[in-house]
């Protein structure tokens, strides 16, 4: 069992390690990872979909502390002590807490001396007594205790062996019950170290030329009836073309040097024809790794000058977390057009950089499938490039999701959900798709099976929830976007619209899904909204996989080279939504495997999908021709015109 010393508004400690509030969530982490012979678990929890929305949390599961950090600075605000049963507490050395010692309200009062009254709850029946930057929670306590505080703690009654214990402690900065503010970092953290204050860029002539650096230092005569007062504040400037001598006399040494092994940038050099003693003499680019600043310094391998500065958010979602101290920078992003200006800080959110900008091109992908550590949990990651001088690399999935259950079969919670779109979005609606379908394991159930020997009533099945509640969703999608002369409606659809698949119904109701896309945006063209009809390669979702009829499709599925995987058609949609020729795909079928290779989007894995146009594709379903495959190259496709001329029913 951990034993562990607690000091109000401070820390926690054993006799190895301390734990001081306003520390850096890397330097804990670190900490714990030296001490991983007394800390057996610890378990790292935070907001995926939204990473500052609420704290980052330790919990050391073994021994009941759990550790709050702020989620924008990533220091340590709040010690939380929740299941006294796993730990030994101590206060100046007076163990209060133990199995043989019960953390009762009259053990308490006498450790930690005479309080002010406390507080009560009479609806959870909980009492909390506070001291400067810690309480204590006692629970249960009953409704039968006095309740004025006015008489204080030795008012209340309570019958033998059922005084109130401890089931809670709260270990926080500052004298204001429960307010947890951020102290100071801690100067047993600086160990003789510089770290960032704040860091913004320089901007002349509309480029930025280098960056101003607000640097902490631990203060040389900290006054002693201070003990806050222990930080200088250094400011330090770094430009671009600066050498290394003016980077390491403004900020002083990196933490580590790291020299670039390879350039995959070289393949796109105009001039490839290299001799091999050119070669040899090229000099690695190399990096200054600045942990503390969250940043790092990129040279030039020939001049070893500036020409890079790297700046690290270290969210808990991204590659390189627990690498670097997050980078406090204020960046300034002007468009130089129209003069709109923007702040850039970390909690800053892409759309709201992109909404002064009206020019948006498409992002690089970065897999970082070829980094040493090759498991990369997190996805790929988007760079957007920024005025020529600036590139932001955003997370590939991110934003709140709202998970709301509705029955399509029913209009009225169809309706319903709308409505409440509509009053927490403030009449919002940016793209609607319909893709609810029910009948998935009925359609793998008669897959192949004439309409005349199956249930009639499987049309209403498949086409009910998939194709009558498109309509209906469109319609109060519609409401939502004409009025304010913008949106998107998708149609997930397939060739089943086109030429006979599955089955009667499956074909039918997907022609009517073109259909419908088709004489929407007829409708919706005048009032920019776009109505388009989606079509998905192969994709084995996770409901085909799991039917025990799904022996067909899987087959069908092996066909594809490359199947897509379910998100695919989400980075589709996403981009049609930002494309400023969305108006030019209404009334349209678009293919995704089309778009994507339009416009470079990749698969979550990198890879394109196969498209479904390729000759080599269709050449290859044929058996006896199937051999031809590998000798058509894949940029050939069937013309759309001919596409069309198979459907034409005259």
């Amino acid at each position: 069992m951990l034993e562990v010393e607690i000091t109000q508004q401070r820390s926690i400690h054993t006799t190895k390690w301390e734990i001081i509030l306003g520390m850096s969530l890397c330097q804990v982490i670190k900490l714990l990872k030296q001490n991983d012979d007394q800390i057996k678990s610890v378990i790292l929890v935070y907001n995926d979909k939204d990473p500052l929305s609420a704290d980052y949390t330790l919990n050391l599961s073994n021994d009941s502390i759990l550790l709050h950090f702020d989620s924008i600075t990533q220091r340590l605000k709040l010690i939380e002590l929740y299941d006294l049963k796993k730990v030994k507490l101590k206060y100046f050395g007076n163990c209060f807490n133990s199995p043989q010692i019960v953390p009762t309200i009259e053990n308490i009062n006498e450790i930690f001396g005479p309080t002010r009254p406390g507080d009560y709850n009479r609806e959870s029946q909980s009492f909390l007594m506070h001291f400067p930057g810690l309480t204590f929670f006692f629970n249960q306590i009953g409704p039968q205790v006095e309740t004025k505080p006015m008489h204080g703690l030795h008012s209340l009654q309570f019958p033998p062996g059922q005084s109130p214990v401890v089931s809670k402690i709260y270990i926080y900065y500052g004298n204001v019950p429960l307010e947890f503010s951020l102290p100071p970092l801690p100067v047993s953290c600086f160990n003789r170290s510089v770290f960032l204050d704040k860091l913004s860029n320089i901007v002349e002539n509309q480029k930025t030329i280098g960056l101003t650096c607000r640097l902490m230092v631990e203060a040389h005569a900290p006054k002693p009836y201070d003990p806050d007062d222990h930080i200088d504040y250094l400011d330090a400037t770094v430009h671009f073309d600066d050498t290394c001598q003016d980077v390491l006399s403004v900020i002083g040494s990196p933490s580590n040097v790291y020299y670039k092994t390879d350039d995959k940038i070289k393949i796109h050099n105009p001039s490839p024809a290299v001799s091999l003693s050119q070669r040899s003499q090229d000099k690695s680019d190399f990096y200054y790794n600045y942990v503390n600043f969250g940043m790092d310094i990129l040279f030039d391998g020939q001049s070893h000058t500036v020409k890079k500065f790297i700046l690290h958010t270290n969210f808990p979602c991204h590659y390189l977390f627990d690498s670097y101290f997050p980078c406090n920078f204020e960046l300034i992003v002007r468009n130089h057009i129209t003069g709109k200006e923007i702040i850039v800080t970390p909690p800053t959110r892409w759309p709201a950089i992109q909404e002064i900008f009206d020019n948006r091109h498409s992002p690089a992908i970065l897999h970082r499938s070829s980094s040493t550590n090759t498991t990369n949990p997190f996805g790929p990651t988007f760079c957007h490039l920024v005025n020529d001088d600036m590139i932001f690399e955003i997370r590939s999935r991110n934003g709140q999701c709202i998970p709301v259950c509705v029955n399509h079969e029913n209009p009225d919670e169809i309706e319903a959900l709308f409505e409440r779109i509509a009053k927490e979005q403030d009449g919002r609606l940016d793209i609607l798709v319909n893709n609810a379908y029910k009948g998935v394991e009925l359609l793998l159930m008669n897959s192949g099976k004439p309409f005349w020997e199956t249930e009639p009533a499987m049309f209403d099945e498949i086409n009910n929830v998939g194709l009558r509640n498109h309509y209906y969703c469109s319609v109060y999608a519609a409401r939502l976007m004409v009025p304010r002369k913008q949106g998107l409606i998708v149609f997930i659809s397939s060739p089943g619209g086109l030429r006979y698949l599955f089955n009667v119904a499956y074909g039918v109701g997907k022609a009517a899904c073109d259909r419908m896309a088709t004489d929407t945006a007829c409708e919706l063209k005048k009032h920019n909204v776009a109505s388009i009809s989606l079509w998905p390669g192969g994709v084995g979702t996770d409901t085909i996989q799991a039917s025990e009829y799904n022996a067909g499709f899987l087959k069908m599925l092996k066909k594809f080279d490359k199947p897509e995987t379910a998100q695919y058609a989400g980075r589709i949609i996403a981009h049609l939504a930002q494309n400023p020729s969305l108006m030019q795909y209404s009334g349209k079928i678009v293919t995704t495997a089309d778009y994507g290779a339009t416009y470079s989007i990749p698969d979550i894995d990198g890879e394109y999908p196969t498209n479904i146009r390729s000759f080599s594709f269709l050449v290859k379903q044929v058996p006896a021709l199937s051999w031809l495959s590998g000798w058509i190259p894949g940029f050939l496709k069937v013309p759309y015109w001919l596409w069309h001329q198979a459907s034409n029913k005259f």
